[in-house]
């Protein structure tokens, strides 16, 4: 566990939660959605600016459409990962699913969802990415620098 952060930080830090979805309609309302079960939510449009948070917020689920202008879902997933040690993504998708889609799966992605998402079930895997995120080790700077 990170030095200095109990179970409750965990908890805190699992609360944070990002939407990626190109219909501002669909990401805002399930972004309020979201935020009644006592989420921090943000949004962003783009694969592009979803990276962007990313590498400037500690976002612990990120919930992520698969077909977005610009850089598609599986290569923002594989981005977010490059700066975010431990991060739960679940990908959304209106379209039927494709090999690039369990491609991501074997790359970690948590769940594909089809959309228009069930909210109890999208409910039940934010409860299980913050279980995850709580009891999982995570990497100090030092771990991070390789020392």
């Amino acid at each position: 566990m990170i030095q200095g952060r109990g179970a409750q930080a965990h908890a805190d830090m699992a609360k944070r939660v990002l939407i990626v979805d190109d219909d501002y309609n669909y990401c805002f309302t399930l972004a309020q959605v979201v935020r009644t079960q006592g989420h921090e939510v943000d949004e962003a449009a783009t694969g592009e600016e979803a990276v962007k948070l990313c590498a400037e917020q500690d976002y612990n689920i990120v919930l992520l459409d698969v077909h977005l202008l610009g850089i598609d879902g599986v290569e923002t997933f594989r981005r977010i990962r490059q700066h975010l040690d431990v991060v739960r993504v679940i990908l959304m998708s209106a379209h039927s699913r494709d090999g690039i889609m369990d491609e991501a799966i074997n790359d970690g992605v948590m769940a594909v969802l089809d959309k228009p998402v069930d909210i109890e079930q999208i409910f039940k895997l934010i409860g299980e990415a913050q279980a995850f995120l709580i009891n999982a080790t995570w990497p100090t700077p030092l771990d991070r620098a390789g020392l």
